[in-house]
Order: structure tokens, then sequence, then C-alpha cells
């Protein structure tokens, strides 16, 4: 997956503005509003972004990072994806190319491109480990560690929502194309929505340790 940092220039529709202004117009202080919707920081700032327009919609324009640009195989169906059965400890080596795309609106610039190598097991969908480099590098130390299911952090994905449970944990849902759905902070149990249909993976990282989970909805 080739992804791209610090893309501005879009405008996008600011549903959660629009639903926070809402009631607002009601009367209802940021406490009561946050509260009821349990939404982290990271939503609680989103919702106060933006203008509205004659529909009262409101409009922002937020500043991408981590969106996938290029994706080799979205669906698992190349057959030069599949590696073979890999035995604990032995390593291999696999070449995918990639093309960079073509952008003008806004322009894809290089500089700002990362190349990000995910093994998932392909029997449970699990991403079993990663690793995230700028162009050029042969090697970096972002590799993803501790991916495997942490006794301090549950996961359940049902009704189109990641339902977790963990304390003091920063949990992010991205879908397929690398784009942040929704995120927040845990402290006991939260319901973080995929807001459609696909394949969505959610990030919860407490306590040092990271845990990964892949779910199609």
């Amino acid at each position: 997956m080739l992804t791209e940092e610090g893309i501005k220039g879009v405008q996008q529709l600011n549903g959660l503005a629009s639903q926070y202004n809402y009631y607002k117009k009601q009367g209802l202080s940021d406490e009561k509003i946050f509260s009821a919707l349990q939404w982290g920081a990271d939503l609680q700032e989103i919702a106060k972004q933006g203008t509205a327009d004659k529909n009262g919609n409101y409009w922002y324009m937020p500043t991408f990072d981590h969106t996938a640009v290029a994706i080799s195989d979205p669906f698992g169906q190349k057959v030069t994806s599949l590696l073979p059965a890999i035995k604990a400890g032995e390593k291999i080596k696999h070449t995918i190319e990639l093309p960079i795309p073509e952008r003008k609106n806004p322009t894809l610039k290089r500089d700002n491109l990362k190349l990000a190598a995910l093994l998932v097991d392909q029997t449970t969908g699990i991403v079993v480990t990663g690793r995230q480099i700028s162009l050029g590098e042969t090697s970096g130390p972002s590799a993803i560690e501790g991916v495997e299911a942490a006794d301090d952090i549950e996961v359940e994905a049902a009704a189109g929502a990641f339902n977790v449970k963990a304390t003091n944990a920063k949990a992010q849902v991205y879908a397929a194309d690398g784009k942040l759905v929704s995120s927040c902070t845990v402290n006991g149990q939260a319901s973080l929505p995929t807001f459609g249909k696909g394949v969505y993976v959610i990030r919860v990282e407490a306590a040092g340790k990271v845990y990964t989970k892949k779910a199609a909805f």
C-alpha cells in the first residue's frame, strides 16, 4: 500500500459538525452532547470545525495523513500476493511492483509518500505484522509490534461497529483505502462505528501494546 501524508485542499462534508450544531441549537452544553454521543477528543475537535452552507450542511478542509493512494491487491485476489507457508523464524523474499499514480487536484507530492507492507493471515484476516518506510529507504523502525491479542484489550466486530474494552487506550478505525473513519480514547468500553459497508481495520494502542483486527461489515 502506498500512502501519502499532509494532503490539503479538499473540502469535506462534516457530518459530525452537523450533528453537533443541531444539538447546540437545542441549548445543550458541550459536556452533555459529547457525553451522550460518546465522542473522544479527536472527534470533538472535528465536530467544531467547518462552516454551514445554505442547506445547513457543514464543510471543512482537513489535512489527511496515512491516506492510501495505491493498493497492490485490496481484495486479496492476486496469486502474486499470496506467500507460501512460512515457518517461525524463516526469512523469505517477495517482490511486488506498485506504480505511483498521477493526481492533479491536489497534486500528489512524491516526498510525502510512504510504502506500507502488511502481512495478513489469509485464514483469519488478522494483520500479523507490518512495516512502513519512506520511498527510497531499505528498512525502517516503524514495524508494527505486538499485534497479537493482548489480555487487557478486547475487540468485537458487530452491527457496523467495533466494540472495544480497554484501559487508557487509543482506538482508531481505518477503511480499506487508509482513511481514518473514527477514533476515540477508551477507558472502559467504547463503540467505534464504521459508517458504512466494506472492510475495515481497527488499531488499539494501550500500555505500549498494539492490537489490530480486520473485519468486513
